[in-house]
């Protein structure tokens, strides 16, 4: 740009001009409100956009490529609570893609309060009862792993859950090791 005599001066920069973002999918739907990722699928992403939940919150957002975005749910961001979100991407708070309407679920993870009976033998199959909140519709996943390690959970058998606050499983034969050990309830996808 260059202004004539008397102010005589003149700037110049650079831009862009390009078409929204198209936004086509969010995978997974389900993430945890503790902490999780998901990636937006769509085109025409470019470093600098943003993932915005009902267009008003911003997350973490790291550019992939052209067609993905990986969002980040920090958890202790407290606009974002458990809850259905519409899901967009911002081109510098200008521009917006499409909005995937209820496109993503942030779920609580579970909390496990204790077990009963806190004691077994191991030398029997015990069914045990893990008295727990934050698990909706279906069955969770129940593990053992001893205390204090960051050993895999290895998973018990026949996990259900009654839907009033307590999970099933059968700890099998052999299936832990003599100690303590730290039970962990699983409810896709948090832990």
């Amino acid at each position: 740009v260059t202004n004539p005599a008397p102010a005589d001066c003149s700037v110049s920069d650079a831009f862009a001009v390009a078409p929204a973002p198209v936004l086509s999918d969010v995978q997974p739907f389900k993430v945890c409100a503790d902490g999780d990722t998901f990636q937006a699928i769509g085109t025409g992403f470019v470093e600098g956009n943003e993932i915005l939940l009902d267009q008003s919150i911003t997350l973490g957002t790291t550019f992939i490529d052209g067609t993905t975005l990986e969002g980040t749910i920090d958890p202790n961001d407290i606009q974002v609570q458990p809850g259905l979100y519409d899901v967009s991407v911002s081109v510098d708070g200008a521009c917006e893609s499409n909005i995937l309407v209820d496109a993503l679920s942030v779920v609580e993870a579970p909390a496990a309060f204790f077990v009963d009976p806190p004691d077994v033998f191991s030398g029997i199959d015990m069914r045990l009862t893990v008295f727990v909140s934050g698990i909706e519709g279906v069955d969770p996943q129940v593990g053992i792993r001893p205390t204090g390690t960051t050993d895999a959970f290895t998973f018990l058998d026949d996990a259900q859950y009654n839907g009033v606050n307590r999970a099933f499983a059968t700890l099998s034969t052999g299936s832990g090791a003599a100690g303590t050990s730290h039970v962990a309830v699983v409810h896709e996808p948090c832990e």
